[in-house]
C-alpha cells in the first residue's frame, strides 16, 4: 500500500524535522519545504495528500501560500492544516477564510497533531469516494441515455435490433478493410477511429435489444416477412362491430400461441385486465363508451403499463399523431391489414414495452447506486447524510431517541499491508454482511469510509442497544476470516451515542459518536464507549 504523502512547510527546521520524524514513525511519507516558495515550487511536480503549512514565515506567509493553493485549479483539492501561535488568533481566522481546512498551535502535542492529520485524511478519503461513485452514476446515466435515444429513435422509425445488426457489421467490416490500407493520412484515420467506436457502441446495444427475453421468443423463418411469435401472447380486443373482431380473430388464429380475449367496451375491458394476464390490447378508437383516448385515460389511471394497438376505421393522420402522443403503440387502418403486417406490428409493440420495463429497471439500478457501497452493498455515507436528518425531524417530532453507532476495524491497514489488498477487502465485505445480519429490521447499516462502518438503531436507548453491539463486537471478533489458507484475526472498536430530542443535531450527534469511538481506541481498541 502507497503510504499518504505530507508536505511539511515551516521555516525552522527543527520543527520540520519533529514532524517528519513523527510522521514516519505513522508510516506517512514527507516531503519537506523550508518556505513557501519552495512549497509552491514542489507543487508542480509532487501531489501530496496533506500539506502542514506554518503561517508566519519570510518572503511569503502561510496565508498567501493557502490562498494560491486554493485557487489553483489543480492544487484546490489539497487540505491544508495551518501551523500557528497560541496567541495568533487574527491568523487563524484569515488562514481559515482563505481556505485552510484547520489548525493546531505550536508547540503541539504529537497526539493531537496525528488526530487531527487523521480526521483531515478520514474526510480527504470520504470526499475521493463521493467523487469516484458520481462520475460511477454520470457514465451508467450517460450510457443509459445513448442506449434509450438509439432505441427511441428504432421504434420511431420501426426498425428492429435484427434488421439493423447486419448493415452495422458490414460497416465495421469496411471499417476494418480501410484500416488495412497502408497509405492513410494520420488525422483521418483519428476519424475512421471515432466512426469505429460509435459503430461498436451501436452494436453492443443492438445486441443488447436483441438479447432481450421478448425477443428469444421469436424465430425469423427465413422463408418469408412472417413473424412466429414461439411465447403464448394474451392478446385483448376492444371491439364493439361482432364483423370486425371476426375478422381480426381470424387474422390472429393463423398464429397458433395468440390467446384472445375480448371486450366491447371500455368498462369492460378495464375489468377484465384487473382479473386477466394481458399483453396487449388491440382496439378500436369509436367505442360506445367513449374513445381510444378515454381508454388510455382510463389506464393511466389503473396504472396499467400493457402496450395498445389502435386498430381503426377511422383513417384519420391527426387523429393518428394524437393517439401516439396519448401512448398508444402504434395507429393503423382496418383496410390497410394483412396477417403478415399485423404480427409485425404486435412483435415491434412488445419489443417496445419490453425496452420501456428494461429503463425502468436501468433507472432502478442508477438510483440504487447512487446510494449504495460498490464493495459492501451497504448503504454509502451520502445516503447516510440524508437518512439521519430524516430520522431526526421524525425522532424530534415524535420525541423519540435513537441510537447511533460508529465502528472502526482496529489495525486495518495491518491487514491491507499484511495480506493484501483483495484480503481487506474480503475483510470489509464479511463485515458489512454481519452487520447486516445482526441488525436486521431493527435498524440501517452504512459503510461510513474506508473501515468505518455506522449503525442507526431506530426508536431506542442506549440500554436496549448495547447488547445488540456487544454480541456484534464478539462475532467480529472470533469470526474465522480467511483469505486463501491464511486466517486473519480482525476486531472493532465501537463508539455509541444516543439522541435526545430537541437537544442534537446531526453535527452534534456523529461529533458524540466519533469522540466516543476515539475513547475505545485509545483505551485499548476492541471495546465500546458511550
Amino acid at each position: 500500500m502507497i503510504p499518504y504523502k505530507i508536505l511539511i512547510v515551516d521555516d525552522s527546521l527543527t520543527i520540520r524535522m519533529q514532524i517528519a520524524r513523527l510522521l514516519d514513525q505513522n508510516g506517512f511519507s514527507t516531503i519537506l519545504a523550508k518556505d513557501g516558495m519552495k512549497c509552491l515550487e514542489i507543487l508542480k511536480h509532487e501531489e501530496p495528500d496533506i500539506i502542514l503549512l506554518d503561517i508566519v514565515m519570510p518572503e511569503m506567509d502561510g496565508i498567501e501560500v493557502c490562498k494560491i493553493v486554493k485557487n489553483n485549479k489543480k492544487w484546490k483539492k489539497i487540505p491544508i492544516l495551518l501551523l500557528t501561535a497560541v496567541s495568533d488568533t487574527e491568523n487563524k481566522v484569515k488562514g481559515l477564510y482563505a481556505g485552510a481546512d484547520d489548525y493546531i498551535t505550536k508547540p503541539f502535542e504529537e497526539m493531537e497533531l496525528m488526530a487531527r492529520i487523521n480526521v483531515i485524511m478520514r474526510n480527504k478519503r470520504l470526499q475521493d469516494e463521493l467523487r469516484n461513485a458520481n462520475q460511477k452514476i454520470i457514465q451508467q446515466q450517460k450510457s443509459v441515455i445513448q442506449e434509450e435515444r438509439l432505441k427511441v429513435l428504432l421504434q420511431i422509425s420501426g426498425a428492429t435490433a435484427l434488421e439493423l445488426d447486419q448493415p452495422i457489421n458490414d460497416l465495421l467490416e469496411t471499417i476494418k478493410t480501410i484500416k488495412a490500407e497502408q497509405n492513410i493520412p494520420k488525422q483521418l484515420h483519428s476519424y475512421i477511429n471515432e466512426i469505429e467506436g460509435t459503430g461498436k457502441k451501436i452494436s453492443k446495444i443492438l445486441r443488447k435489444m436483441h438479447s432481450l427475453s421478448i425477443s428469444d421468443d421469436i424465430v425469423d423463418t427465413n422463408q418469408s416477412d412472417t413473424f412466429v411469435l414461439e411465447k403464448e401472447i394474451s392478446i385483448l380486443i376492444l371491439e364493439p362491430s361482432d364483423e370486425d373482431y371476426l375478422y381480426l380473430k381470424q387474422l390472429l388464429n393463423q398464429e397458433p400461441n395468440n390467446q384472445l380475449s375480448r371486450s366491447t367496451n371500455i368498462q369492460q375491458a378495464i375489468t377484465h385486465i384487473k382479473h386477466n394476464s394481458v399483453d396487449i390490447v388491440l382496439m378500436e378508437y369509436h367505442l360506445s363508451d367513449g374513445t381510444s383516448h378515454d381508454f388510455l385515460r382510463a389506464m393511466t389511471q389503473e396504472q396499467f403499463d400493457i402496450p395498445t394497438i389502435v386498430v381503426t376505421s377511422v383513417g384519420d393522420e391527426m387523429i393518428a399523431a394524437q393517439m401516439i402522443q396519448a401512448g398508444a403503440y402504434n395507429y393503423i387502418s382496418k383496410d390497410r391489414i394483412k396477417e403478415q403486417m399485423l404480427s409485425k406490428i404486435i412483435l415491434n409493440a412488445l419489443e417496445k414495452a419490453q425496452l420501456k420495463r428494461d429503463l425502468k429497471e436501468a433507472q432502478k439500478k442508477v438510483a440504487q447506486l447512487s446510494i449504495r457501497d460498490s464493495l459492501t452493498e451497504l448503504y454509502n455515507r451520502r445516503h447516510f447524510d440524508d437518512v439521519l436528518e430524516t430520522i431526526i425531524e421524525k425522532a424530534n417530532r415524535n420525541q423519540q431517541s435513537f441510537v447511533l453507532c460508529i465502528l472502526d476495524l482496529d489495525y486495518f491497514k495491518k491487514v491491507n499491508d499484511t495480506f493484501g489488498h483483495p484480503a481487506g477487502d474480503m475483510v470489509l465485505v464479511e463485515t458489512g454482511r454481519m452487520i447486516q445480519e445482526s441488525i436486521k429490521e431493527k435498524g440501517l447499516a452504512f459503510r461510513y469510509g474506508g473501515e468505518e462502518f455506522s449503525i442507526i438503531i431506530k426508536e431506542s436507548k442506549l440500554e436496549n442497544a448495547y447488547p445488540l453491539f456487544e454480541k456484534l463486537r464478539k462475532k467480529i471478533m472470533d469470526y474465522p476470516y480467511r483469505h486463501e489458507t491464511k486466517k486473519i484475526i480482525v476486531t472493532a472498536s465501537f463508539g455509541l451515542a444516543e439522541f435526545i430530542p430537541s437537544l442534537f443535531t446531526s453535527e452534534t450527534i456523529i461529533a458524540k459518536a466519533d469522540k466516543a469511538l476515539y475513547q475505545a481506541k485509545n483505551s485499548g481498541r476492541n471495546r465500546i464507549v458511550f
